[in-house]
């Protein structure tokens, strides 16, 4: 298993201190790997105390996405660093490019999902049952999709 796997299984464990250490590593081979520098601001985003810190991890997130315009998981870190910093309408444009990124139907389901929220929270209603609608034509076994659609 690579030192980049190991992170984000650590990071998901919330094991900071672990994948911060493994960022580290991946990060001295090679510091233009931008899902590894999005990580690294996910990870110091859940750890800040400060706000200096929080914006330290707001902006690798930032760098990350524009080392690799392309990668799906950097978007998302950034997505919910602006969630987390109350910045809805910057999250909502960073999770619908991780949503035209995603490749597998469950990705784009949970990305959809975040990304209702969102709408919710901004009152931006005609895009939001646009979303809920995609959601419910995806999953039609749900029943839970059809009480969000008027």
């Amino acid at each position: 298993m690579t030192r980049f796997k190991k992170a984000e299984r650590a990071f998901q464990k919330k094991l900071y201190k672990q994948a911060l250490k493994n960022l580290e590593l991946v990060l001295k081979k090679n510091e233009k790997h931008g899902e590894s520098v999005a990580l690294k601001g996910a990870v110091m985003g859940r750890t800040a105390e400060t706000d200096d810190q929080k914006q330290e991890a707001l902006d690798l997130c930032k760098r990350g996405v524009q080392l690799d315009l392309s990668c799906k998981n950097s978007w998302l870190h950034l997505a919910r660093m602006y969630k987390a910093a109350q910045r809805y309408e910057d999250a909502i444009k960073s999770f619908k490019m991780a949503l035209r990124l995603a490749k597998m139907q469950p990705e784009k389901n949970e990305l959809r999902r975040e990304l209702t929220h969102m709408l919710a929270q901004t009152r931006n209603w005609q895009e939001l049952a646009d979303t809920r609608r995609q959601l419910q034509l995806d999953n039609r076994e749900m029943i839970i999709h059809w009480i969000g659609y008027r």
